[in-house]
């Protein structure tokens, strides 16, 4: 906090004009003062809190003033309370209604004089309203007729279900959602602001919108006609962002359409990035592997046309446009009859590797394309297969994430571990039985070090006779318990994001 006094400056200055010059006689006397201390309803300090909360909701900030001298009941006290530069109070709490405020950032400072002393204190903090949540689960679903809806659930406080058909202006969500991302920014060492989000749908006016997730309003849309360069209708089943263009509104990544590949950028849509392909890729539904690391020089996919591992490049010119294969890399036969599984970019020492998972039956692979990164220009040096095994439990598995060292996936009602190096897996936590379902998708919280502690997790029982089949589950990693169990709250889920 800051300590200030009130009126007594010129009373100080007018004292040492006085004393300036008088004999050091040593005859000091000190008097103690009484610091006051700002402090929350909890005991923690005022100052710098963050309160985050939805419009339509009200406020109560009752702070609690210590005296080192003396203890509040007997302190004598004045309290102005300021909003964005205006006294908005000057008693001892402040009633907040989010309504006469409307969405954005509040910065407020509350200032209390000791009438006694004239000695201030002051503390300051900021509202955060949202038309949404400003931390919890965002959940996107898919009803029976294939509608999207974003659903949005507070962790924070006891709140309702959200659920959004449309952003604020009338945009509405399209059909046949495909993935959701969320992105934040840290407002200091123990707060985020989570401030957009990444919709995308196969079909729809606008299938990839950006949205801003104080106001919810899109601020960048990829339209369905007249995004693509090469005049192709914008029905993705796939897209990808990068993640460090989330902190801006000029994202850009990559998206699938009928299998090619496609850069994203600014609003448009690339032509096909390897249109020249002798053997004609198809990357299928999902099946490409982005490369953070080498973003725009590299793009790698299983092409199931041809039913192998393709890496296209561009001798590091940038731009994500490529004109050279490695299809030498790779032996043909080793993936003849697979399918894709799943993918991920991972640094091993100083290899960087894209793994794939394949299956043929009920048998997985392993599959690494690794580049050397102490070789310059970097480029990938070799494909091999790593591991086999028959894993029944990876068979028809759902949302396979990678995070450290794990792959981690769902079957049934218990999500599994497997290690990068092999196949051997492991049940790593079951939800209770209670009639909701298997699971369908799920996810750790956004964390940028996967200091991860808590769980998103949806089921869906397409058999329930109830208006909503699908049930959230927030599973607590650090305490080991669900801090959430709400049956049939939701439609089928296609993708989670937890913010904390």
């Amino acid at each position: 906090m800051k300590r200030i006094r009130l009126n007594t400056y010129i009373l100080m200055l007018g004292c040492l004009i006085m004393t300036h010059c008088s004999k050091d006689k040593g005859n000091y006397s000190y008097t103690d003062v009484n610091a006051l201390t700002i402090l929350r309803s909890d005991g923690n300090e005022l100052d710098g809190t963050d309160y985050d909360i939805r419009l339509g909701k009200e406020l109560l900030i009752k702070p609690t003033v210590k005296g080192t001298l003396r203890d509040d009941s007997k302190l004598s006290l004045q309290y102005y309370w300021i909003l964005d530069k205006d006294t908005v109070g000057t008693k001892e709490e402040l009633y907040v209604n989010t309504d006469e405020l409307g969405v954005g950032d509040k910065i407020g400072k509350l200032v209390v004089v000791d009438k006694e002393t004239s000695l201030a204190q002051y503390a300051s903090f900021r509202i955060r309203i949202t038309s949404g949540i400003s931390k919890g689960s965002f959940i996107l679903t898919e009803s029976e007729d294939f509608e999207t809806t974003l659903v949005l659930r507070d962790l924070t406080a006891n709140e309702d279900y959200i659920y959004m058909k449309q952003m604020a202006g009338g945009f509405e969500l399209g059909k046949y959602p495909l993935g959701l991302e969320v992105s934040y920014s840290a407002t200091s060492a123990t707060n985020r602001e989570y401030k957009r989000a990444v919709i995308s749908t196969k079909e729809g006016a606008n299938p990839i919108m950006v949205v801003d997730l104080k106001q919810f309003l899109p601020t960048l849309m990829y339209p369905r006609s007249g995004a693509t360069l090469g005049g192709e209708l914008l029905e993705p089943s796939y897209v990808w962002c990068n993640p460090r263009q989330l902190q801006t509104n000029n994202v850009n990544g990559i998206t699938l359409i009928e299998g090619k590949c496609y850069n994203m950028a600014s609003g448009l849509i690339s032509n096909d990035v390897y249109a020249y392909d002798p053997l004609d890729y198809s990357f299928d539904e999902s099946a490409v592997c982005p490369s953070l690391s080498l973003n725009g020089h590299y793009v790698a996919g299983f092409d199931k046309k041809n039913e192998r591992i393709r890496i296209f490049g561009n001798s590091l010119k940038g731009g994500g446009m490529f004109n050279q294969n490695f299809d030498h890399l790779v032996d043909p036969q080793s993936t003849k009859g697979h399918s894709f599984v799943a993918n991920a970019e991972m640094i091993i020492g100083t290899d960087l590797i894209w793994q794939f998972i394949t299956k043929k039956g009920n048998e997985m692979f392993m599959h690494n394309v690794v580049t050397d990164l102490n070789i310059y220009p970097y480029q990938p040096q070799k494909v091999n297969t790593i591991a086999s095994k028959l894993v029944p439990q990876m068979v028809d598995a759902v949302h396979f994430v990678f995070s450290g060292q794990f792959w981690y996936f769902a079957k049934g009602r218990t999500i599994y571990q497997c290690s990068r190096s092999g196949l051997d897996i492991v049940p790593y936590l079951t939800l209770p039985e209670d009639g909701s379902g298997d699971i369908v998708s799920w996810n750790f919280d956004i964390q940028a070090a996967s200091n991860f502690t808590k769980m998103g997790i949806a089921t869906y029982a397409p058999s329930s006779t109830k208006e909503y089949k699908g049930s959230y589950y927030v599973y607590n990693m650090v305490d080991k318990k669900f801090d959430q169990q709400d049956l049939n709250v939701i439609d089928k889920a296609v993708d989670v994001e937890i913010g904390l």
